[in-house]
């Protein structure tokens, strides 16, 4: 019998391969991004981070058992501090004052999804809550393999694209997860997943 898991990975495949096409990700693999673009990136992924640590620290508290909570526990302090190393770097690197990042505006599509995240985490059951978590962790991963792929040599986003390298839910670690796979971990960074 198939598991759920690995249906929707391969029913998924031709919307996964659109989001590879978008011109933002082309455009960043090609390195022909404009540095605004990427900058306006960089902040909404700094905010976005913030409810998303959040998300996983309310899903550690519902978590099942002592393993699970541990395990999206760290997974919300890493997070946090992986994300502010890099973006603290990428910030300064890119012209974007990081003190500025707090009275930043999310963009519609990146309010829509921490709202929706954050009242995934306080009201609804803690698998509803993985359920609504699990799309980070694997589109942004497969989405990372696909531009680590296809980067050009001389990339401007190379050294940030290289700190990723596919694996933006697996900085601590040195592969991708199998997304075949959902129970292994993503290097320790982020919690095995139940599905």
């Amino acid at each position: 019998m198939i598991r759920f898991s690995d249906d929707a990975w391969h029913r998924t495949e031709p919307l996964r391969e659109a989001i590879h096409r978008l011109p933002f990700n082309t455009e960043l693999a090609a390195g022909s991004l404009s540095r605004d673009r990427f900058q306006t990136y960089i902040i909404q992924d700094a905010i976005y981070l913030g409810q998303f640590s959040r998300a996983l620290a309310i899903s550690a508290a519902k978590a099942p058992d002592t393993a699970t909570m541990q395990s999206f526990a760290q997974s919300a302090l890493g997070a946090i501090a992986v994300e502010q190393a890099l973006h603290g770097r990428y910030l300064r690197d890119f012209g974007v004052d990081p003190a500025g990042i707090a009275d930043a505006e999310p963009a519609p599509d990146c309010l829509a999804y921490t709202s929706y995240l954050i009242a995934a985490a306080y009201h609804d059951p803690w698998e509803v809550l993985v359920a609504a978590l699990l799309p980070c962790f694997w589109i942004y991963w497969d989405v990372g393999c696909a531009i680590a792929r296809t980067t050009a040599p001389q990339n401007p986003y190379k050294a940030w694209r290289s700190s990723t390298d596919g694996h933006r839910d697996n900085r601590s670690g040195s592969r991708c997860h199998d997304p075949g796979n959902p129970r292994q971990d993503a290097g320790g960074l982020y919690p095995r997943l139940p599905v």
